[in-house]
């Protein structure tokens, strides 16, 4: 039986996109330097975060967040909004359980968060329920723009007992 051998040009061509596709496809140890930033991102996004749903004021996230992430705490704040309500919540700690890369400049990051939750009623103020010490898994995905961590997205996946 006849048997066709690839050309050595053949096999290096695909032996290199092989290569390509690897590399654009795999993911990338996360390094300490982007650890500390990614992890000092959220520390100061949680915060903002806590102030733009007790003020309804967006504007402090838009430095950290993508315009997405924004579009989506503004329809919280007016599904709250429209309700008669606001949250004051209150940020207390956030310990990262996992930060897995995902391609060349994004990562998924999951942390066990804790906050007070108060929610209040427009105009009176007067609180209508509150949840303190709440624990809650949160799952992110970041991207690096500009030379810097932006949070991309934010999920409550679990509030623990």
């Amino acid at each position: 039986m006849w048997k066709r051998t690839p050309s050595p040009t053949i096999l290096l061509a695909s032996g290199l996109l092989a290569l390509v596709a690897a590399g654009a496809c795999g993911q990338k140890e996360i390094t300490e330097e982007d650890r500390a930033a990614i992890i000092s991102t959220l520390e100061n996004y949680l915060p903002l975060l806590a102030e733009s749903y007790a003020t309804g004021d967006l504007e402090p996230l838009k430095d950290l967040a993508s315009e997405r992430e924004v579009a989506r705490v503004f329809t919280r704040v007016s599904e709250l909004a429209d309700e008669g309500k606001y949250v004051q919540p209150t940020f207390h700690r956030m310990t990262v359980e996992e930060i897995a890369p995902l391609g060349r400049s994004n990562v998924y990051v999951t942390t066990l968060e804790v906050w007070d939750l108060r929610v209040r009623a427009r105009g009176s103020d007067a609180q209508l329920g509150e949840d303190l010490d709440q624990r809650s898994r949160v799952s992110y995905q970041l991207t690096r723009r500009g030379g810097r961590w932006q949070v991309l997205f934010r999920e409550l996946d679990q509030a623990i007992q």
